[in-house]
């Protein structure tokens, strides 16, 4: 019969990051019954497994506006302590967040109404009509 060593049972699983984050945040007197402490962890766990590039800049664009949302209604040492904490989540995690920490690329704004054509030159020629931007590029 093989022998399969088992570990020994006083070795605790470890803890992932993302619940030594989540109970960080809720240490916080500000944020202890604050749904925003969930909801950030959660976009942050839900953003792994998004494949689509479109849903993931959503997805960061929602992690961002809550970790606002989260900053507002605390005072500023809590604010201090927010960013040091999700700053070291990110450190411990940074292979798994490449994506994210790069900016969202938007192309090119489309005019589809001839008002907001017209409009768009009206401010352009307003623009020119500055001395200092006469010769700028448009």
């Amino acid at each position: 019969m093989p022998y399969y060593p088992l570990p020994p049972p006083s070795v605790p699983a470890p803890i992932p990051d993302i619940e030594v984050m989540r109970a960080a945040l809720k240490t916080l007197p500000s944020l202890q019954n604050s749904p925003l402490v969930d909801d950030l962890v959660q976009l942050r766990a839900d953003l792994d497994s998004i494949t689509n590039e479109n849903e993931k800049r959503e997805q960061v664009l929602k992690l961002v506006a809550t970790k606002h949302k989260m900053l507002d209604i605390c005072t500023i040492l809590e604010r201090k302590r927010i960013i040091e904490i999700v700053e070291w989540y990110r450190s411990k995690n940074r292979v798994e967040m490449t994506l994210t920490d790069q900016p969202p690329v938007f192309g090119p704004v489309t005019y589809k109404s001839k008002a907001a054509e017209e409009a768009r030159d009206a401010f352009r020629d307003s623009l020119k009509a500055i001395d200092s931007l006469r010769n700028a590029k448009t």
